[in-house]
């Protein structure tokens, strides 16, 4: 009972917020849409690549009218095959990308949480725990684990979390 309290009470902190979430077309970004839309009495403006393309920074700077408060960034090409032979798409939707909705949240103080996949490890130690050491051996890999690095260098009181899997979206899976 304490953690559904403890829980409600953390949720009640977001009403009434600006909550941005992008990438909001794919399965991660869609789940988090639709446990939001039903549980925060909030501002939400899910976007998917239709409503924002991330690597346009004329096209996501004009958020900062919206004013967010929270940004939650699961906007990328997660297709690990496409990213080993489109390597320069790749690194400017991932890591370009997210510098673009770094500089989103830098001008409007909005706080900033990012899911990390686990493809930033070389699958060489199980279980995976906070100690261990990003090895990403695909590209797409290796953008992510870019990407992580300019959120940590840009947005220190950034919350990014290292998932061993994910989330909702079944329609899309």
């Amino acid at each position: 009972m304490k953690v559904t309290e403890e829980l409600n009470h953390s949720i009640s902190k977001l009403s009434g917020k600006t909550i941005i979430i992008t990438g909001a077309g794919g399965m991660l970004g869609l789940a988090f849409k639709n446990l939001i839309s039903e549980h925060i009495d909030c501002n939400l403006l899910a976007l998917t690549h239709q409503d924002l393309d991330i690597t346009d920074s004329n096209s996501v700077m004009k958020l900062v009218e919206k004013n967010p408060d929270l940004i939650i960034h699961c906007a990328a090409k997660v297709d690990a095959n496409f990213c080993e032979d489109n390597v320069n798409f790749s690194y400017e939707n991932i890591v370009n990308g997210t510098k673009n909705i770094i500089n989103l949240a830098k001008e409007t103080g909005a706080k900033f949480f990012y899911p990390q996949s686990f493809l930033i490890f070389d699958g060489l130690l199980n279980p995976v725990d906070e100690n261990t050491l990003p090895n990403p051996l695909s590209v797409y890999g290796k953008h992510k684990f870019q990407a992580e690095k300019e959120i940590i260098e840009n947005l220190p009181n950034a919350l990014v979390v290292r998932m061993g899997g994910f989330f909702g979206g079944y329609e899309k899976d």
